[in-house]
């Protein structure tokens, strides 16, 4: 027990002192074993019920949640504090002259005819500060942690003031077919040895990907009509003839040639939340997810390798829906076949869940072993080798389920493939590779092809 008296009222200095309390020895052994990773939840439910409190229009509830958000400032920085980094003072010193700087019509002598000019100048102020040189740094710099329509809504707007924002499709195809053209340039500066994609991957396989990956960019199924004559397609024909036709038998595998700068993008598949571990691991840092060129989408696909359907004419109908049943209806723990991610969303989160648990490891005497860092090491932990390093997956976190959920949430078309345009589309785009056709005659016969057999599905 500690010496403490009782008073009618407190202020925020007994509230650093009852924390200090709580957090040292004699005090609470819970808020002495809490760390910034393992309370992170507890700081977003306290702000969405502020959020609550706000709708709901109750002063009451309202303060008592703002008391919750104001604990959660108050730990967090008593633990920065304990490990000599900073204290409250410098997180006041750092708010306030972030206030001055980005208020210079205040502050300052600039002048101002509307609330629209003064965020334009807060953008462009928050822009200058964080060393975002391009509209593209800021929208990468838009929080992972926030829940995924809300970050998807944020990027959009971001992404909107380059010029990526369309009232219809025909903006957004002009946008992919400037894009590649861009990709082209880059290609043609990179230093000797150096390449776009990774030594394995040629003009057929990167086609291939980008067809899978775009398929509904150039079909409407519902209409039953096609967009393969279009200047975008033509683009992509023509950037996957520019590439190598067979692959260079390289050694270096492309992780090592991603991390050493020799290879600019990788195309990845994430299948559980501690991938994302995994590839920070082996950048050195965070990692940002482009996705492939697409129609104004997200370039975020999901892929499912083995596809299941009922026929219209299935004669065992009851048999076959009991089948998917089992594979669509919430299965507990139990993934489904031949895929990573769990189809049901239920199961997904439960998935997720169990990914996320841990425990602390804990000595002979049963404390909690402390880490070279100053962390509380955590059991349950993994080992991988890629990329010709050691890579240590610990149980999964919420930021890794934030970013993992951002991407699932984007995803917004799924890979496959018409079989029969596929074949069509393969060998019209290898006349093309082989020189016999143009991008643009290639592209032509496609169309009136695709169209046929659209056609007669009608």
């Amino acid at each position: 027990m500690v010496h403490w008296t009782n008073k009618p009222s407190y202020n925020f200095q007994d509230l650093q002192e009852i924390v200090g309390i709580l957090r040292h020895p004699g005090g609470c052994a819970w808020d002495m074993e809490q760390t910034h990773a393992s309370i992170r939840r507890n700081f977003l439910e306290e702000a969405y019920e502020v959020a609550e409190a706000i709708d709901e229009g109750d002063p009451e509830h309202l303060k008592e949640e703002l008391g919750d958000v104001l604990l959660q400032v108050v730990f967090h920085t008593s633990i920065e504090e304990d490990a000599g980094r900073f204290d409250l003072d410098a997180v006041a010193d750092g708010i306030c002259k972030k206030l001055i700087y980005r208020h210079p019509h205040v502050f300052g002598d600039v002048s101002v005819s509307s609330t629209g000019e003064i965020l334009s100048n807060w953008e462009e102020l928050k822009q200058k500060e964080k060393g975002q040189a391009t509209q593209a740094d800021a929208v990468d710099a838009v929080a992972r942690s926030l829940p995924a329509l809300w970050r998807a809504e944020k990027m959009k707007k971001k992404a909107a003031k380059a010029g990526f924002d369309w009232r219809d499709v025909s903006g957004a195809l002009d946008k992919l077919s400037e894009e590649l053209e861009e990709l082209r340039a880059a290609l043609a500066k990179m230093p000797a040895g150096c390449s776009v994609l990774g030594p394995g991957l040629t003009k057929d396989s990167v086609f291939e990907t980008m067809f899978s990956n775009g398929l509904d960019s150039f079909v409407d199924w519902e209409a039953g009509t096609a967009r393969f004559d279009s200047p975008e397609f033509q683009a992509i024909l023509e950037f996957c003839a520019s590439l190598p036709a067979q692959a260079s038998g390289e050694d270096m595998d492309e992780y090592t040639r991603v991390a050493s700068g020799a290879q600019l993008l990788l195309p990845v598949y994430l299948n559980d939340l501690q991938s994302i571990q995994l590839y920070r691991a082996l950048f050195g840092g965070g990692v940002t997810f482009a996705g492939y060129p697409s129609e104004g989408g997200s370039g975020v696909s999901f892929s499912a390798d083995n596809g299941m359907a009922m026929s219209a004419s299935c004669k065992d109908a009851e048999g076959a829906w009991s089948f998917l049943r089992q594979v669509l209806l919430p299965i507990g723990e139990q993934p489904a076949p031949g895929l990573d991610f769990p189809v049901n969303r239920a199961d997904f989160e439960q998935a997720a869940e169990k990914s996320m648990e841990f425990s602390y490891l804990k000595d002979e005497t049963g404390n909690t072993v402390i880490g070279p860092d100053g962390e509380p090491l955590l059991e349950g932990t993994a080992y991988v080798f890629v990329g010709g390093q050691g890579v240590m997956l610990k149980p999964a976190t919420q930021a890794d389920y934030d970013q993992v959920m951002a991407l699932y949430e984007a995803a917004d078309s799924l890979v496959s493939r018409d079989e029969n345009i596929w074949a069509i589309v393969r060998e019209q785009a290898g006349a093309c590779f082989a020189g016999d056709r143009t991008a643009e005659e290639a592209a032509r016969a496609i169309q009136s092809r695709v169209e046929l057999y659209l056609n007669e599905q009608k």
